[in-house]
């Protein structure tokens, strides 16, 4: 018995065929992006790519918390 032209071996070949829709359509991106921007983060105008920290302030406050260490032994 043909429907339309179709014969019911063809049609049924056809009704097994599965259409996968999650691959279709435009991909979703930048899910690993952070939700917002951090303050302090590289290349910004408070924290510039190339800027070397300046390591004398961190030199005096150790060089005071170990004079501080040994004044109270």
């Amino acid at each position: 018995m043909a429907v339309s032209g179709i014969s019911a071996a063809e049609s049924a070949a056809n009704e097994d065929i599965t259409v996968d829709y999650g691959k279709s359509g435009v991909p979703k991106m930048g899910k690993n992006k952070p939700r917002h921007a951090e303050h302090n983060a590289k290349g910004t105008k408070k924290n510039p790519f190339g800027k070397q920290a300046d390591k004398s302030d961190l030199l005096k406050r150790m060089k005071a918390a170990a004079d501080k260490a040994k004044k109270e032994d």
